[in-house]
């Protein structure tokens, strides 16, 4: 069984903005009169959905900068300005790097404290148990929060 060949000379277009069938004629290599530039060409009519599809990855999210006003109390901003001296920034970039430092101190802190209640959790024996809790104490409410006996 021989099949015969598509003629390939003349493709249908449609136009999206007209909704109406406008030809092309490759061989000329130029459109009708009419052709809108937006118009697209009709691949096949019987598609269905079986031809496989190019798959892109999701774009990375883009870490946004978001522009604040901010008011600095007095004794802060001498720090910021001794800091932008000292490392050669301006108060703007001084001002992030000491949030940041801030913000990971703090991520650093919570970190140690959820460390130092597990192991007073997870200890058995009583003597390290006490340390442990000392510890805890200390991470708490800071690392004078537990007076030394000095009676013994």
């Amino acid at each position: 069984m021989v099949r015969a060949k598509p003629d390939r000379r003349r493709k249908p277009i449609i136009c999206p903005t007209e909704r109406r069938q406008v030809s092309l004629d490759f061989e000329a290599g130029s459109a009708g009169m009419d052709a809108d530039p937006h118009c697209t060409t009709l691949v096949d009519g019987a598609y269905n959905g079986n031809m496989p599809t190019r798959t892109k990855a999701a774009p990375a999210p883009k870490a946004k900068t978001v522009r604040q006003s901010v008011t600095i109390p007095a004794p802060l901003v001498a720090t910021v300005r001794r800091e932008a001296k000292q490392r050669h920034l301006t108060m703007s970039r001084a001002l992030i790097s000491l949030a940041e430092r801030g913000a990971r101190a703090d991520l650093d802190a919570k970190a140690n404290l959820k460390a130092t209640y597990k192991r007073f959790i997870d200890e058995r024996e009583p003597a390290r148990k006490s340390a442990a809790g000392e510890d805890l104490i200390r991470a708490v409410f800071g690392k004078g929060a537990i007076a030394e006996d000095s009676v013994l």
